[in-house]
């Protein structure tokens, strides 16, 4: 009797209880029958649910109680409260209404650099932000040296896990033969510490060689190549000096690095220039299986009405590809956008991160570079973290980007582009979003299929 009366004082308290939904979810219908639900304030903060489950869900009001919603549809309390259960794993509801949003974080582990290893560049792409490219002057056999030599400093003061290190330019590859055997000691001078390197080399392509390959192989670097479209669409923003165009050699290169398992990353930056190719070249990427970024173009204007009619029907693409396949989620990333990996800002920069000039010169980002004053250099006594975080550009949000379901998606976006503390391109990330989140549910959903 007594074991009875337990159990009915919990079904009471159960019947009393209020389930509140998280105010930043965000509901993505997949399929028919299936919806994705989304707590973008969470580390893969996602879940799939049924139709059924999506029944209780939509009753939730942050009024009613389990026993309400119970009179209210053909479900138990039990079956209620199993659902608000399920769904608490992921804080899309609670019963405290106490949700968890981003925070800074003072445990830092890890630092993230973007190395301007060069002025110099063999194309001369139409929208190149760097104000001083073309410039002979890069970051010398010296001045390298000083900069390992701070990144072993900081890795033990600061006890890092983790330096990524993305070395562009200008043309990276320029200085390969300058670079790499401070790599590969620096490498293992930080995996002595219990530190791990990263290497990416973010680069145009054309020069790409066996030996650089073998290069990127050895120590487990990531290749970020820079293209823009097939044929014309590449030729007209990434050209040499002469206006050659530069497709029928990046193309090759690609081809290069996928039969040595290289897997490169293509950087595509979308813009009014090669919006009319965008959907071939979407093409392109899916039969070749290539991971690929979609980055919209910051120093020009764009057709924002055409761009989310072209983006839209590249998904579609990318949503046909999913049924053969594609891994969709693995090799698809557009700008900034956080699906999953939430942040207190838009990029690491001024936490963890910034971008390191060819004179040595720290910047809070790459963009700024000959454009403002830097907030510090490699060749000061100071620790590289307590240098990244003298500066930020981030915490002024426009109202309506606070109010806005993706906030912790976009972050209101880069803060670089912004008009009125609003990202010049909010439009389009509206409506690419809600796309990209289906897609991700789409994924997720035939996962669970086959698992099942």
């Amino acid at each position: 009797m007594e074991a009875n009366s337990n159990n009915k004082e919990i079904m009471m308290n159960n019947s009393e209880i209020k389930p509140i939904k998280n105010p930043y979810l965000i509901e993505t219908k997949v399929e028919e029958d299936f919806f994705l639900l989304t707590n973008p304030c969470i580390s893969d903060g996602f879940k799939i649910i049924n139709i059924n489950q999506h029944a209780i869900l939509e009753k939730i009001d942050n009024q009613r109680t389990i026993a309400d919603i119970a009179n209210l549809t053909n479900y138990t309390e039990a079956e209620i409260k199993q659902v608000c259960d399920i769904l608490s794993e992921k804080e899309i509801v609670n019963y405290t209404n106490a949700f968890r949003i981003p925070e800074k974080s003072n445990k830092v582990k890890s630092l993230a650099l973007w190395v301007h290893t060069t002025n110099n560049c063999c194309l001369r792409c139409s929208y190149c932000y760097i104000p001083t490219l073309g410039q002979n002057d890069y970051l010398s056999e010296n001045n390298i040296k000083i900069f390992c030599n701070k990144l072993i400093q900081s890795a033990k003061v600061n006890q890092l896990n983790n330096i990524s290190l993305r070395l562009s330019g200008g043309e990276p590859l320029l200085k390969f033969d300058l670079w790499k055997s401070y790599l590969v000691s620096l490498k293992q001078e930080l995996k002595d510490l219990g530190c791990e390197l990263q290497l990416a080399f973010l680069t145009n392509a054309v020069l790409i060689t066996d030996e650089i390959i073998d290069f990127i192989i050895e120590n487990s670097c990531g290749i970020g190549v820079s293209m823009d479209g097939l044929s014309e669409y590449q030729d007209n923003t990434r050209h040499f000096k002469d206006g050659t165009g530069s497709f029928s050699i990046v193309s090759k290169n690609i081809l290069r690095l996928k039969e040595r398992k290289c897997n490169p990353s293509i950087m595509t930056v979308v813009s009014n220039k090669n919006l009319d190719g965008l959907i071939d070249f979407t093409q392109y990427i899916i039969e070749n299986s290539l991971r690929c970024r979609f980055s919209l173009v910051k120093q020009e204007p764009i057709n924002i009405t055409k761009t989310i009619d072209t983006l839209t029907r590249c998904y579609e693409l990318f949503d046909k590809a999913i049924d053969n396949g594609y891994n969709f989620t693995k090799r698809h990333t557009f700008g900034d956008l956080k699906f999953g990996t939430p942040s207190i800002q838009t990029c690491s920069n001024a936490l963890n991160a910034a971008a390191l000039y060819s004179d040595g010169s720290i910047y809070f980002c790459h963009r700024l570079f000959g454009d403002d004053t830097p907030q510090g250099t490699i060749f000061e006594d100071n620790d590289l973290l307590e240098i990244f975080q003298r500066k930020t550009y981030y915490f002024d949000h426009n109202p309506d980007c606070q109010k806005c379901p993706y906030f912790y998606i976009c972050m209101g976006g880069c803060p670089l582009n912004r008009i009125n503390n609003k990202d010049a391109h909010c439009e389009i990330y509206q409506a690419v979003i809600p796309q990209y989140l289906k897609l991700l549910g789409k994924k997720r959903l035939i996962n669970i299929k086959k698992k099942n």
